[in-house]
């Protein structure tokens, strides 16, 4: 444990089924610009029905001390019981900053607590940086029409971060001598609110925070029928999604889970696949983090260049036939 004996920040890990979700790992990234390159006071916190192994392989990887909640309740997402456990763990060790991944029920848990322990509370965050006033925190409003920057006075904070705002990189964890792992007790009946199962949705393509490829569909592809060409292009990749602009959500040819942007979700894919997105503001918002971004387009001023390592100015209708067409070919 830190020879303190008290965590200056507090990062809940998200876990389905006893399994870490990594992506929550960027947590770190966010502690770390806050405390200029210092994470030696930060506890992860992670939830589970047996969560003990993947603790202490996380703490292995890490470095960082490791509090395991381990509930029958936690085996799915639970807000209701993540709502108690924070309460807990701010009595236990009342840090600075709680923080958690920007999700609806990490939404709904965090504003919960907040109310509760009488914390500021503030969702969606996608910057932050140091002033003269103190912590500067942006994030977006208003469906991503405007930006919000809030200067931070509290002395204890409950926030959500935006997937792929914050970048994790190999030297952002410091590896300790020694890590601790501290089992929290949390009643058993401490809820009445118990998840009993989870099912994938229809939908082969719906999981764009985990995917290491996004096909992103936009209105230049014309018309909801050549989203089968978008998927075929998926099917391509391991690890693939599909994601979508705005209209193309609009429009109703994909649900709004796919949708990409400020008003969407935020992603930061090994790969981004951009087809016939002439790319707003706020999709390149939700997007520009990801490691290589292709983008294909028939206006050679498309706004969706500026952000692309690779631009191909062409008819999409025309070029990914023909792009699928060589694939398979050189596959045989």
């Amino acid at each position: 444990m830190n020879s303190s004996g008290r965590y200056k920040a507090i990062a809940v890990i998200d876990t389905i089924e006893d399994k870490i979700l990594h992506q929550s790992l960027e947590l770190t990234a966010f502690i770390n610009q806050i405390y200029q390159g210092s994470t030696s006071g930060l506890l992860l916190v992670v939830t589970g029905r047996n969560i003990i192994e993947e603790c202490r392989i996380l703490a292995d990887k890490s470095g960082f001390d490791i509090a395991a909640v381990e509930h029958n309740g936690f085996y799915y997402p639970n807000p209701d019981l993540l709502v108690k456990t924070l309460n807990v763990l701010h009595e236990k060790y009342r840090p600075e900053i709680f923080c958690l991944t920007n999700t609806i029920r990490n939404c709904s848990a965090v504003s919960a607590f907040s109310a509760e322990c009488g914390l500021q509370c503030i969702t969606g965050i996608e910057l932050v940086s140091e002033t003269d006033n103190g912590l500067m925190l942006q994030r977006n409003i208003f469906n991503g029409k405007l930006k919000e920057k809030i200067i931070v006075s509290a002395q204890q904070l409950a926030v959500t971060v935006n997937p792929g705002a914050f970048q994790l990189k190999q030297d952002d964890a410091h590896i300790k001598s020694e890590t601790f792992i501290e089992k929290v007790e949390i009643d058993e009946e401490v809820s009445g609110y118990k998840p009993v199962s989870i099912s994938e949705s229809s939908d082969m393509e719906s999981s764009l925070e985990d995917a290491d490829v996004i096909i992103a569909a936009g209105r230049g592809i014309g018309k909801p029928e050549n989203l089968q060409m978008v998927r075929d292009v998926v099917r391509i990749f391991n690890n693939a999604a599909i994601g979508a602009s705005r209209p193309v959500c609009d429009n109703r040819w994909l649900p709004y889970r796919h949708q990409v942007g400020v008003t969407g979700k935020t992603v930061s894919p090994k790969l981004y696949m951009a087809i016939g997105i002439s790319g707003s503001q706020q999709h390149i918002a939700g997007m520009k983090n990801s490691q290589c971004i292709v983008a294909v387009n028939m206006d050679a001023h498309a706004a969706i260049f500026s952000v692309a390592d690779y631009i191909v100015i062409e008819d999409v209708n025309v070029f990914i036939p023909v792009f699928l067409k060589i694939y398979h070919e050189r596959k045989r």
